[in-house]
């Protein structure tokens, strides 16, 4: 008896195997007929019919279907049969190269279940009236410039572009998996005559912008190959509050610089209601193009008698782009105006004699206050009458440098930090030089 099972095991498991084997025979040799025929069918096809219908190039094969079988026999498994079509070239030695010379056209069927490839077949298409040697091409491709990922972008796929030629309708078409659109057989252009290529507002991907790309001409057998840049662009948004979280009511004037030392973007007199003014910033400069992403973007808020206010924030965060909503492409900077609390810097010049002392000055000196990065907040010229002092106001708890320049080129600096009103901050600053009598600066 158990002699008998093993090898009753043995027959049932090579009966199984050669089933198996007989069902994939089969499949095989049906998906086989169905590639055949699909080419054939592809083959009678006019020239620019071949192509998928959301494909580059474009023409009227779906891709993918369902496969069920052919000549009436049923492949018994459900499949798939995919076409993909693509630009080639000739690649005929001493011609031209065009790089749309031909299409090639590759058909497979596969089972779902497993998405075996049971046949596939490759088969190469060229027009019936073939002039490679005096058209041109154009060959399109979109770059998404936002995404800072790689230094030269990022290609999209499945954009539609649109060309137009200088006479006669424009021709459309998707890019491939190179982000790229192949626009063959093209006319040259003669004397002023230009092509221009684009995305069509109603094709634009969504949340995206492009930039436009300058006209151009074709020469006969030119490969011409044309860059169109798109961008997520982003929205910056200001809002102003009291240290008490309130509203800031005022008028402020913004800067917006692109980037550590980038360029810079001014909006002046920007008015902030009682209501709660939010303000939006959506382009370079007035007029100018949109934001770009991945940026960080320095923001300096001016206004008068408050304290000046600087942020920073890269847009949008990190890993955030592409982005699928408006809100991931926009920032919103909520500022505190800080009243400006000033000081008095009570400066005077003074020099030593040579008997020794020291001797204020009663002849008048010219005084400058400068701030830490050398911009000149405030000047003025020490009185000639007693107590020969210059009263000078300025943002309090901040350290200036004060200088004083005399008669005969005579000069002296201090560094000076005032406290707040209403207490005087005395400056004396030592002219150089000896004064061998009177009190002349």
């Amino acid at each position: 008896m158990v002699v008998f099972a093993i090898v009753a095991t043995g027959i049932v498991g090579a009966l199984v195997s050669s089933a198996s084997f007989t069902t994939l025979s089969k499949e095989r040799t049906i998906a086989e007929q169905g590639v055949s025929n699909q080419i054939e069918k592809i083959r009678a096809l006019d020239y620019n019919s071949v192509g998928t219908t959301t494909g580059n190039p474009s023409g009227s094969l779906v891709s993918p279907i369902a496969f069920n079988g052919v000549n009436g026999e049923n492949v018994g498994v459900p499949a798939s049969m995919t076409t993909t079509v693509t630009y080639a070239s000739a690649d005929v030695p001493g011609s031209a190269q065009t790089g749309a010379d031909a299409k090639k056209v590759v058909v497979a069927i596969t089972r779902n279940k497993d998405s075996k490839v049971l046949a596939r077949a490759v088969t190469y298409v060229a027009p019936k009236f073939q002039a490679s040697q005096t058209t041109g091409v154009v060959q399109a491709t979109v770059t998404d410039i936002g995404n800072n990922t790689s230094p030269s972008g990022t290609v999209l796929q499945n954009v539609r572009v649109t060309l137009t030629p200088p006479t006669g309708s424009p021709a459309s078409d998707v890019t491939d998996a190179s982000g790229t659109a192949t626009f063959p057989g093209l006319t040259p252009t003669v004397g002023s005559q230009t092509y221009s290529v684009g995305i069509a507002t109603p094709d634009v991907p969504p949340l995206y912008t492009r930039l436009p790309v300058a006209a151009f001409g074709l020469s006969p057998t030119e490969i011409a190959p044309e860059s169109i840049q798109v961008y997520q662009p982003v929205t910056l948004y200001v809002a102003l509050r009291k240290p008490d979280g309130t509203n800031w009511v005022g008028t402020a004037n913004i800067t917006v610089t692109a980037g550590s030392g980038g360029t810079s973007y001014s909006f002046n007199n920007v008015n902030f209601a009682a209501a709660g003014t939010l303000y939006t910033i959506t382009s370079q400069g007035t007029g100018g193009a949109p934001l770009l992403p991945n940026i960080d973007y320095f923001v300096r808020i001016q206004a008068a008698t408050y304290t000046t206010v600087t942020d920073d924030e890269i847009v949008p965060v990190a890993g955030a782009y592409p982005a699928a909503t408006a809100t991931d492409l926009s920032y919103t900077f909520t500022e505190t105006m800080a009243p400006v609390v000033n000081g008095t810097l009570d400066i005077t010049a003074t020099r030593i004699r040579t008997s020794g002392g020291t001797v204020t000055c009663q002849s008048g000196a010219a005084i400058q206050v400068r701030d830490s990065g050398g911009a000149l907040v405030a000047s003025g010229t020490t009185s000639t009458s007693s107590p020969y002092d210059v009263q000078l106001q300025v943002p309090a708890s901040v350290t200036y440098t004060v200088t004083a320049t005399g008669g005969g080129g005579r000069t002296g600096s201090a560094a000076a930090t005032p406290a707040a009103n209403p207490t005087l901050t005395p400056v004396p600053v030592a002219l150089n030089g000896l004064s061998t009598s009177g009190t002349n600066c």
